[in-house]
């Protein structure tokens, strides 16, 4: 069982990486517009929506986990 200081801490931990997976997902838009080759351009793009669903992800639990957290 988690207690809520526990929970608040996990919390923290969360909305401290979703920044990091934004910018993730920045850089690799970013990257596959300047990309050589189409094979790269479309591993990028495919790697940005990863990064985006991690954001949604940890949004998510973040949420769920502490709801006062937002």
């Amino acid at each position: 069982m988690v207690i809520a200081r526990e929970r608040a801490r996990i919390a923290q931990l969360l909305g401290v990486l979703l920044p990091a997976e934004r910018m993730a997902r920045d850089c690799a838009l970013a990257q596959s517009g300047i990309a050589a080759d189409r094979a790269a351009r479309r591993f990028l793009i495919t790697q940005a929506r990863q990064e985006a669903f991690h954001a949604k992800l940890m949004a998510s639990a973040r949420d769920w986990v502490h709801p006062r957290s937002t």
